[in-house]
């Protein structure tokens, strides 16, 4: 790990004077103006929330990482904070900053996940113009690897624009929890029903969103009769007040029945 100024957090970026905790952080080697990316490593999240990857995995996986960046690109700082091995690259003038990285955190992800000998995944940023950008880098490296670790079919490495979607689905989930009076009431009906009286109702909705409102693919996705789909999506609207002919209300609902439950 390489001396110099911290690896600044995303929560780093309040305004003085704004109270809350503070984001760990860890030394990083910053270089002056050049073109910068930031890559992560982190390994896939365990099946069972109960579960934390071994503290000598995340040894492991940071040991190797110092023994790889200085054989491949002389001028990385590696630093790793929590379960995450952040690797800093400052590259060359023009065009091709990018790929440079891209490639370079690709073969870094192929060869660490057989360093470790457990799935990892890999997450590349946007290219900075200097380090004061750090912050938003690693907000946006966090972001991807939220999204990838989380599945065990996720690519090995990603940008945010490979996971755009989902990176946005899960912010939206952040909003939702932390101000609940934003969900439409009749989605949490609807998934109190379900869950008490054993109905699908969610289910079909979310098939017939998902299929832009195709009633032959959704029903074939249920393995139901067209009509029968029909029917629960007549009732979602009468028992629950969503309204699907109006567009807004559509996306509402969907953008609700897209994340975890």
């Amino acid at each position: 790990m390489l001396p110099g100024p911290v690896l600044p957090g995303p929560r780093d970026r309040r305004p003085a004077g704004s109270g809350g905790g503070c984001t760990r952080s860890t030394p990083l080697g910053l270089p002056g103006r050049r073109p910068l990316a930031l890559l992560g490593f982190a390994p896939v999240a365990p099946a069972s929330p109960a579960e934390t990857p071994a503290d000598d995995l995340l040894v492991r996986l940071a040991a190797a990482s110092a023994r790889h960046w200085p054989a491949v690109h002389a001028e990385a700082s590696v630093a790793t904070v929590g379960r995450t091995v952040y690797v800093l690259l400052p590259l060359d003038e023009g065009v091709a900053a990018f790929a440079t990285a891209r490639r370079l955190g690709e073969q870094a992800a192929a060869v660490l996940d057989r360093s470790v000998e457990t799935p990892l995944r890999a997450a590349c940023s946007r290219i900075a113009t200097g380090p004061e950008e750090l912050p938003d880098l690693r907000a946006e490296v966090d972001d991807v690897l939220r999204v990838t670790t989380a599945d065990p079919q996720a690519p090995a490495f990603a940008t945010l624009r490979d996971t755009h979607a989902r990176v946005l689905l899960a912010h939206v989930g952040d909003e939702l929890a932390r101000r609940p009076r934003l969900r439409h009431p009749g989605i949490e009906a609807m998934l109190e029903h379900d869950r008490a009286r054993g109905t699908a109702f969610a289910a079909s909705v979310t098939a017939w969103l998902d299929a832009i409102g195709n009633i032959g693919d959704a029903a074939a996705r249920l393995t139901i009769h067209p009509n029968t789909l029909k029917y629960r999506l007549r009732r979602a609207g009468e028992l629950f007040g969503v309204d699907l002919d109006h567009p807004d209300d559509r996306l509402s609902c969907w953008l609700q029945l897209r994340l975890p439950r």
